[in-house]
């Protein structure tokens, strides 16, 4: 069974595509017209292709597609000595005979089962081939001329090779091919024999219609602005010299190329150097031939090269740096002396000498790159160095080996001058082969590209989390060491992210959720950003306390700012660091803003409803209803408090009881509303409820441990009080009366810390203020501190300080209502009577005319909501408390139902 690199460098000696795999092989003859023998060799076979490669190397070989094969039988010859052989007939008129078969029958079936397979699939593929006009049909050279150095004796050499071995895909490919590829190719057949020693001129047959197909797709879509600026930007620093490509339709035909390749690659898009040799390749052959080169160069023949990080390329450095080692030791030291062995022929191999020499020599390269791939450019790499060996090795720095250097590849010409400094490109690749050309195969090459590759992209992975975590910027209060810890999670995540790490439900209910989300742009797609369900996965396990997906969902929206449906490194690192390090000021905003437009949407309450609805649990106390809605009391045990939440608004559009802009301290302002208000008055009584909750929850026990209802249990639940617990506003909140003097304890408490002061320290100077919350996203808000201190169950000063906030948030809520009730009445008034009755001077300072009670709906600054947790020492020192990522992360790991 053939080792994985075998198959690798055998899937290269053919030039297959990157997508065909041999299905498996086996040793016959091959009869060769041309000196009628049989050569002995192996027969390989994939969905597509019949291969033949000699047992000598170079000798000869043999490329079929299925396609072309119009006939296939059994054949045997006992004149000739062939026996247990097959003979193919080809649509070129032509025969192939394999012999000396032992498992004849079994290629047979295989071969037919291929071409049955295949039929369908060209049928398909002829019939969705539509030209376009604006392809370029020709080379570029037609048109613009330039030297051609080949003689008539080479052109009659050339035509005699075609007419021996054949003129097409299926051409034999012997050592004379190898030997005219060194003299000089002339220029009508360079495009040709680059397409076929390339494996281009396949592919192309295996996809008509594709490149058409491609571009009509570039002008279909919006493409992604990163890469067409990139493109335009090179066009015009290719061939600068060449008239082709100074203007007009070479300039028009190298776009459409890129363009069409990033479109089906964006995982590359584009990339610099790819310019370069797109053009040299259109100047050989057509548009389309042009494309399906440029296709063979990035995804076979030089993988991983053409991509912001270049891998390939550095892998090919280490490769390259153990072959000097192999070949020229002595040269190897004086290298790594100066610090240039890992990189002396990065930017040969990355333009394929077309940037390090002229221009004529550099496509002499060329003609032997496509047939012996990158195992050319190494050879003749060794040769180039070893030229220069002495040059290199009394070299002071690195400076003057390089110019050492590029002084040679300056003088390397095409022409033959005899007498002369110039070098002869002929005469260097040669040499090449005369003292490299033995000394390593590509199955060698292929070997060290294994070996070295875990290196190189272990140096890029250190390399990019340096320089993102230093891209998270100061601003994250997250220590080094723990910025680290948390890369090394995601990483890790990302890598296992092929495991489904959610069920299917919950993969709808994402969906639905994520709907309106834009696809993301592959282009600009770097490693190790996280879409919902890898931020879904680790987000949650990263913090502290515990709490339900839509607060994962609503956490994802708010920190999606562009709405792209993934988020960076950074994000989580932010995010993150507010959590577990911010003071309290910071983790309670960081919480409001979850529960606001646009990170709150009201589709997240369809669960909710939906379980309220079908709940047939007889409900504790009052209609949470009546904590919810309007001052009239609801009879409804549940479907009040439904219809109310479908006719809430989920936008927070109206600002109730702003910082008035001449600075008066807001605390005072609640006091003054608070001594207009009746304690007797509807809107009082309507609460009469909470001494029903201080009998639900006082005295039983199970009220005791009721600290942590479920998302979707009744408001009641979540808002009720323990035990009598000590408050530092009230030792008890069980009487109607207590309402009033608990909101006045309230405002004494904000005094130290005015509502101004919260506004400014609960935002940063580029940001805009934060819109109120409303009275359904403030519910949500405290449902989700109630599963925060879930972890605190013992802990009933902590309970019981969020209840008491939680119901005097209610009643300051309550109150505004009332006020802003109490204005909109006066502004009926003025209406009607035509004159300006007396508005309380409370009411004047609300700001906004409009009534919330529009929606059936009241609404709270976010100032009001920290002054108030502020003031109670339980939650202030709940939320202020710090947490190290790095003790998380290590129980994380330990987690027994962690996914391996």
């Amino acid at each position: 069974m053939p080792t994985p690199w075998t198959t690798i460098a055998q899937s290269s000696r053919f030039s297959l595509p990157f997508t065909e795999r041999l299905d498996g092989d086996t040793v016959c003859r091959l009869y060769t017209p041309y000196d009628k023998r049989h050569v002995l060799g192996t027969l390989s076979l994939s969905p597509h292709f019949v291969c033949f490669g000699s047992r000598t190397e170079r000798l000869v070989t043999l490329i079929i597609l299925i396609e072309d094969i119009h006939s296939i039988e059994a054949y045997r010859n006992p004149d000739e000595g062939i026996k247990n052989g097959l003979k193919l007939g080809l649509k070129n008129k032509t025969f192939v005979i394999f012999s000396s078969l032992n498992d004849r029958d079994t290629v047979l079936d295989r071969i037919k089962n291929f071409r049955f397979k295949d039929k369908g699939a060209v049928s398909q593929r002829k019939q969705s081939v539509e030209n376009i006009d604006q392809i370029m049909r020709s080379p570029l050279c037609q048109q613009f001329p330039f030297n051609d150095h080949s003689n008539d004796r080479n052109r009659r050499h050339w035509e005699r090779l075609f007419s021996d071995y054949g003129r097409d895909i299926s051409m034999y490919r012997t050592v004379d091919l190898h030997r005219l590829l060194l003299e000089g190719v002339p220029l009508e057949h360079r495009g040709f024999l680059w397409s076929v020693c390339s494996g281009a001129a396949a592919e192309m047959q295996l996809n008509p219609g594709e490149y058409e197909a491609l571009l009509r797709r570039s002008k279909g879509q919006e493409r992604c602005l990163m890469t067409m600026e990139e493109i335009e930007r090179d066009l015009h620093r290719s061939l600068p010299e060449h008239p082709a490509f100074q203007g007009g339709p070479g300039i028009d035909a190298l776009r459409r190329i890129l363009t069409a390749y990033s479109i089906r690659n964006p995982n590359i898009g584009y990339c610099q150097a790819m310019n370069i040799v797109g053009s040299v390749f259109m100047l050989f052959a057509s548009e389309e031939q042009a494309f399906w080169l440029l296709v063979a160069v990035c995804e076979r023949l030089l993988p991983d090269y053409y991509n912001t990080k270049v891998v390939g390329a550095l892998i090919d450095q280490g490769v390259f740096s153990d072959l000097v080692l192999r070949a020229l030791p002595n040269l190897h030291s004086k290298l790594t002396e100066l610090g240039l062995d890992d990189m002396v022929a990065l930017s040969w191999f990355l333009t394929i000498f077309l940037n390090a020499i002229k221009f004529d020599a550099a496509v002499r390269i060329l003609d032997l790159f496509f047939y012996d791939g990158s195992k050319l450019m190494f050879q003749l790499a060794l040769e180039m160095l070893k030229e220069n060996s002495q040059l290199i090795l009394n070299a002071k720095d690195e400076g003057e080996a390089l110019v050492a250097l590029s002084n040679y590849t300056e003088r390397i010409t095409d022409a033959r001058v005899e007498n002369s400094s110039e070098i002869f490109i002929g005469h260097v690749i040669s040499n090449s082969y005369k003292h490299f050309g033995e000394l390593f195969t590509t199955e060698t090459i292929e070997k060290l590209r294994l070996k070295h590759r875990l290196k190189v992209v272990q140096n890029l992975e250190d390399n990019q989390m340096r320089s993102i975590i230093k891209s998270v910027g100061k601003a994250c209060p997250l220590s080094q060491e723990e910025l680290e810890a948390l890369y090394a999670v995601v990483k890790e995540e990302h890598l296992l992210s092929w495991r489904s790490r959610l069920t299917t439900a919950q993969h709808h209910r994402i969906t639905s959720v994520l709907e309106e989300r834009p696809r993301f742009d592959p282009c600009v797609q770097s490693q190790y950003r996280l879409d919902f369900e890898l931020f879904a996965h680790i987000f949650p396990s990263m913090l502290p306390w515990p709490v339900q997906e839509t607060f994962v969902i609503r956490a994802f929206r708010l920190m999606d700012i562009n709405e792209t449906g993934i988020l960076t490194f950074r994000d989580l690192s932010h995010l993150l660091g507010i959590l577990l390090k911010g003071d309290a000021t910071e983790k309670v905003t960081c919480f409001y803003k979850c529960h606001i437009p646009p990170a709150f949407n009201m589709s997240d309450l369809d669960d909710l409803i939906n379980s309220t609805l079908g709940s047939n649990e007889p409900e504790l106390g009052i209609d949470a209803a009546t904590m919810t809605t309007s001052t009239t009391s609801s009879p409804s045990a549940g479907t009040s408090a439904v219809s109310s939440r479908r006719q809430t608004s989920a936008t927070a559009s109206e600002v109730i009881a702003d910082v008035d802009e001449t600075g008066i301290d807001a605390a005072s302002e609640v006091d003054e509303l608070i001594s207009e208000v009746d304690v007797d008055s509807p809107m009082l009584s309507s609460h009469a409820s909470f001494r029903d909750l201080e009998l639900v929850s006082g005295d039983s026990d199970s009220g005791r441990n009721k600290v942590s209802p479920p998302i979707g249990s009744p408001l009641l639940e979540v808002l009720s009080l323990p035990d009598r617990a000590p408050s530092e506003i009230s030792d008890s909140f069980s009487l109607i009366e207590d309402a009033s003097d608990a909101i006045k304890s309230l405002s004494q408490k904000m005094q130290a810390t005015t509502l101004q002061e919260v506004q400014r320290r609960s935002t940063t100077n580029d940001e805009k203020p934060v819109d109120p919350i409303t009275q359904i996203q403030f519910i949500e808000l405290w449902k989700t501190f109630y599963e925060l201190i879930a972890v605190r169950s013992d802990d009933m000063q902590l309970h019981h300080s969020l209840a008491v906030a939680g119901t005097l948030l209610l009643q300051l809520g309550e109150t505004q209502k009332q006020f802003q009730q109490q204005m909109d009445d006066a502004m009926k008034d003025i209406d009607e009577a035509g004159e300006a009755p007396a508005i309380p001077k409370s009411a004047s300072k609300m700001g906004d005319l409009k009534s919330c009670i529009q929606d059936g709906d009241w609404r709270l600054n976010i100032e009001h909501i920290i002054a108030t947790i502020l003031a109670e020492s339980a939650l202030s020192e709940f939320f202020e408390t710090k947490y190290s990522l790095l003790e998380i992360i290590d129980n994380y790991r330990q987690k027994p139902t962690r996914k391996l």
